[in-house]
């Protein structure tokens, strides 16, 4: 599967919530040689190329077991399905004239195609009402980004007041973004139970 990244170095999470997912959280992609040779020596234990027992920077155990190598690839044979029922929910929403109108910003186009992790809508000043509402419904949702990286409690202790400009647009988006399930499982029933309730409660 082609994949483009704008800088020397591709990441891509592997956790549960995402498209793929195994034992492993991460795995990085470049084409420098010289970045490569790096995240080997560490990814074992930091040692020397050539020199057994010997380092010079820290590392670790970070291999891939055969278990989640196998569920890994076992995934990437379904992953286009994956992306395509993703895709095909996603449309479902479009399609809805008032889940269009609070969409937020998803970019569709011959050259960019969206890997459909989230489908995210505004609702300034309703997002918690419509949220109780859709959880009342059996619908689940998710604020993913509900404050702003300078409210969060780390943030707070290691850099109160050390803000340089205006989070004004971030913290809108904050309070106000909600994101709808996307998920590859869901059927057509689900999906139209999710348009149904979003149009009873969105303003």
């Amino acid at each position: 599967m082609p994949c483009r990244f704008l800088r020397r170095l591709g990441d891509f999470q592997l956790s549960l919530g995402k498209n793929h997912h195994h034992r492993r959280r991460r795995c990085h992609f470049t084409d420098d040689e010289e970045l490569a040779s790096n995240f080997k020596q560490i990814r074992n234990h930091g040692e020397l190329p050539g020199r057994k027992y010997c380092y010079d920077r820290l590392g670790g155990n970070f291999r891939m077991t055969d278990l989640a190598a196998s569920l890994g690839l076992s995934q990437l044979k379904r992953m286009i399905q994956i992306l395509e029922r993703r895709h095909q929910v996603i449309d479902s929403y479009l399609r809805n004239g008032t889940i269009r109108a609070h969409a937020y910003c998803l970019h569709r186009g011959d050259s960019v195609i969206s890997n459909g992790f989230t489908f995210t809508v505004l609702l300034p000043g309703t997002r918690n009402a419509v949220q109780r509402a859709l959880q009342a419904k059996g619908v689940e949702t998710r604020a993913m980004w509900p404050v702003c990286v300078d409210e969060e409690p780390v943030y707070r202790q290691r850099y109160d007041n050390q803000l340089v400009g205006s989070l004004d647009t971030a913290r809108e988006f904050s309070r106000s973004c909600l994101s709808l399930p996307v998920h590859c499982g869901l059927k057509r029933t689900d999906v139209d139970h999710i348009i149904s309730a979003f149009e009873s409660f969105a303003p």
